[in-house]
């Protein structure tokens, strides 16, 4: 019996494990472009600084197409132009974007990809009951 009991409570304690493994929101690195800020996108443009904005552009245009490629969603985000416009005011409403990584997950999702990580909703945690 007291076998029996302690691999149940052994089961039961792998399934709480695992459910809180799965509400922790796992970390996304990222490299390049995506790095900058929507305050560096806005100094590229209001500079005309064209190879810094072109590389953000690119960046952004990447990351839509990876989505797209890899959740089999048609984010429709290929046009340059559009993305210039999109990230002018998606940054001027915006301003404090910490990265264009953020950015291009909006615009993906935008154009017709899956709801971006950040906008997800979490789950409350539930706090611990007292003994």
């Amino acid at each position: 019996m007291r076998l029996r009991t302690l691999g149940l409570t052994v089961a039961l304690c792998v399934t709480a494990l695992s459910a809180h493994a799965q509400e922790q929101e796992r970390a996304i690195y990222f490299t390049g472009a995506g790095q900058k800020s929507c305050s560096d996108w806005l100094t590229a443009r209001e500079t005309k600084d064209v190879p810094s904005s072109t590389q953000m552009v690119q960046w952004v245009a990447g990351f839509s197409a990876a989505s797209s490629y890899y959740t089999n969603y048609d984010t429709r985000g290929g046009d340059m132009n559009a993305i210039r416009f999109w990230l002018d005011k998606y940054c001027k409403d915006n301003p404090l974007s910490p990265s264009l990584m953020l950015a291009a997950a909006q615009y993906a999702q935008e154009t017709g990809g899956p709801v971006a990580a950040h906008n997800k909703p979490r789950p409350t945690p539930t706090p611990p009951k007292k003994r």
